[in-house]
């Protein structure tokens, strides 16, 4: 038996299509169970999209350069950073992080936050010089110009 249309034809691969096969899906409960699926899509969808927040992020950096009193670079000075709120290297947490100044006695620290500038405490050490602490800093102080001051002997 040939008809016009290929689905229709019998192949001795599949069984025979016809159109009382289709018929006999009932075309309202069709309608609802697509109209419940596609209700229930939205439902998680807006769900899904009122829990999410932005992620915004900032280049947190704290740099400066310490000198004596002559106006000298003080090389291999420590520089701590505490941070009140955590920021990420890479995606390491930090809250608190040591460095070296260099031969120029320059430091920097830089950072990913989420905020957009949390305050932080700098402190510097040098042997045969006095220790300095800057408290509630902010990245708008930036760059630091330290002077640390010899020990008396």
């Amino acid at each position: 038996m040939w008809s016009p249309n290929p689905r229709l034809q019998r192949t001795h691969l599949r069984a025979p299509l016809s159109r009382k096969t289709f018929a006999a899906i009932p075309r309202s409960a069709s309608l609802k169970r697509s109209a419940a699926c596609g209700v229930a899509f939205l439902l998680v969808l807006a769900v899904v999209m009122g829990c999410l927040r932005p992620v915004v992020d900032y280049s947190f950096r704290a740099e400066g350069v310490v000198t004596d009193p002559g106006g000298r670079p003080i090389p291999n000075a420590r520089v701590t950073l505490e941070i009140s709120r955590t920021v990420y290297k890479v995606i390491t947490p930090v809250t608190k992080s040591d460095t070296y100044t260099d031969e120029n006695g320059r430091f920097a620290f830089g950072y990913i936050s989420h905020d957009a500038d949390p305050p932080y405490t700098l402190g510097f050490e040098k042997l045969g010089y006095q220790s300095v602490l800057l408290e509630g800093e902010v990245q708008a102080m930036n760059p630091h110009s330290v002077t640390l001051k010899p020990v008396a002997k």
